[in-house]
């Protein structure tokens, strides 16, 4: 499920809810359904069993991805009702519109193109 009713980039959340690597541009992904809904309504037919998950991929040339998930271990479905997607910002600024779209209290696992422990000793 994936909401794109604030603006954000469909394409780029039909790539986060596949949980793929790789570029977004051009690919095709099965299983992906666009419509909207409630997450309200979400949550409350998930009798507690929603969990919630955050996820951001920085960026600078490339958009800077903000996710907001609601996953259904049941029904083995991702509902996307919250993203942002921004190019050219830093890092306080992402963490200013964070906090300002209510998540700033939130878990959120991040990535980076930065590359850790790949040079040789």
């Amino acid at each position: 499920m994936l909401d794109t009713r604030n603006g954000g980039d469909a394409q780029a959340s039909r790539y986060s809810l596949n949980l793929e690597w790789g570029i977004s541009e051009g690919l095709i992904y099965e299983n992906v359904e666009l419509t909207e809904f409630d997450i309200r309504e979400v949550i409350r037919k998930g009798c507690g069993q929603i969990k919630s998950a955050f996820g951001l991929d920085f960026g600078f040339t490339d958009p800077n991805a903000f996710i907001c998930c609601a996953v259904d271990p049941g029904l083995n479905k991702i509902y996307v009702f919250d993203e942002w997607y921004k190019v050219g910002t830093t890092n306080k600024q992402i963490a200013e519109q964070i906090k300002l779209m209510g998540y700033g209290g939130q878990k959120i696992i991040c990535d980076s193109a930065k590359k850790f422990g790949t040079q040789p000793r």
